[in-house]
């Protein structure tokens, strides 16, 4: 006999919300609240068990799997704590979408995502150094079109198609950040970025979280010579990428400067490339590459050693 084959209809949070066969008769419609509880549902001889954000719902229980977590619609709670509650202590660590569904949405991968103050200008840097075409909507999602040439543009598209692994990147002009831990850290000298590390989200997804400070960055892109800024901003959201990356096979590395740290740094350092490299590391933050035996700092190329004057300026590779 022939295979029966469904097509599936969804929403813009990936609810299944019309099922219909090959002869295009609506098989299977459903209708959710805003936390995922079905108030409507019509079906003929097939229904599907994927339903709100396109989970499994286990029909015995009510709940559906996301991977990490157990979620109940009626309620609109998770069944654990959030994985990042420390981040919100003033936030119940079992509410979904921050117990405002109708506004929030919890993105569903395959995303690069610039907010904060400063995020229109860490978008112009990284626009800066792909030819591919890249667009920012209202929620700091990026999207990458056109045909990727170089080894940036290729880690720029699979950062923003990657199914597995969403990249967030915090920018803000000041003199400090508010890390993963809830905690308020200042950046490093004259360092325009932070690494964040990654989590296992309530998907089962890996988040991973930069911190930038575009107008450093962008100094810092001139103190090394460059004619445009934006080198440094690709180098923050390369390290953000394969954090993320590294982060599936560690189950998240929320330690700055934690064991995923270097591995992710040296990757960037392949798509940034030029004197973006990291030698020696002093304590939790790198510190210095060397080059003619004189130290300078990773980021600006900035020496301690007054003998050889106040900068010294990066090579190209």
């Amino acid at each position: 006999p022939e295979k029966e084959i469904f097509f599936f209809h969804k929403d813009h949070l990936g609810s299944s919300t019309q099922i219909t066969d090959m002869g295009q008769h609506v098989i299977h419609h459903i209708e959710y609240m805003p936390t995922g509880e079905q108030f409507l549902e019509q079906r003929d001889y097939w229904h599907t068990p994927y339903r709100f954000n396109g989970k499994e719902l286990d029909e015995e229980t009510g709940l559906y799997y996301y991977g990490a977590r157990y979620y109940t619609p009626e309620l609109g709670i998770w069944l654990s704590v959030d994985p990042l509650s420390d981040k919100y202590p003033s936030m119940s660590a079992f509410m979904y979408c921050a117990g405002n569904p109708v506004v929030l949405v919890d993105p569903d991968g395959r995303e690069i995502y610039i907010t904060g103050d400063a995020a229109g200008e860490a978008f112009g840097q990284l626009q800066n150094k792909t030819k591919l075409k890249l667009t920012i909507d209202n929620k700091g999602k990026v999207e990458a079109k056109g045909i990727a040439w170089t080894k940036k543009d290729r880690m720029i598209k699979k950062a923003s198609k990657d199914k597995d692994v969403r990249v967030n990147i915090e920018a803000n002009n000041s003199e400090s950040f508010e890390g993963w831990d809830g905690k308020e850290r200042e950046y490093e000298n004259n360092i325009g970025g932070a690494y964040g590390g990654s989590v296992v989200s309530d998907d089962g997804k890996i988040d991973s979280y930069q911190y930038v400070n575009p107008s450093r960055l962008g100094t810092m892109d001139k103190d090394v010579g460059d004619e445009k800024t934006g080198g440094y901003m690709l180098h923050e959201v390369a390290e953000g990428y394969y954090s993320g990356i590294l982060g599936m096979k560690t189950k998240g590395d929320k330690i700055v400067g934690g064991s995923n740290y270097d591995e992710a740094h040296r990757r960037a350092n392949k798509i940034s490339g030029g004197g973006y490299l990291h030698i020696e590391e002093r304590g939790k933050f790198p510190a210095f590459f060397f080059k003619n035996n004189i130290p300078l700092n990773y980021h600006t190329g900035i020496t301690n050693d007054r003998k050889v004057g106040d900068k010294y300026k990066r090579t190209k590779e």
